[in-house]
């Protein structure tokens, strides 16, 4: 049997496969979302489900790493992706 990478939600602290996750990485204080998951840079998990990035869109956790980035156009991104 495989080794499944296990990833945690920053917003949720849910746990699962790395493939129900969207990887954002904060690259030069700018959060990118990483569809290939190999850009170099700090990354953190979201969970690909619509009520968490509702949630996400209200709390924004990420505003704590960095404030020069377009969350509105990233948020769009990962909806379109889901």
């Amino acid at each position: 049997m495989a080794n499944v990478p296990i990833r945690m939600d920053l917003l949720t602290r849910k746990r699962g496969p790395k493939a129900d996750f969207f990887r954002l990485c904060l690259v030069d204080g700018i959060f990118r979302l990483d569809e290939s998951g190999t850009m170099p840079g700090r990354g953190y998990y979201v969970l690909r489900d619509r009520d968490v990035l509702l949630r996400m869109r209200k709390k924004n956790p990420l505003l704590r790493f960095s404030k020069s980035t377009d969350y509105e156009s990233l948020f769009r991104q990962m909806e379109d992706r889901l």
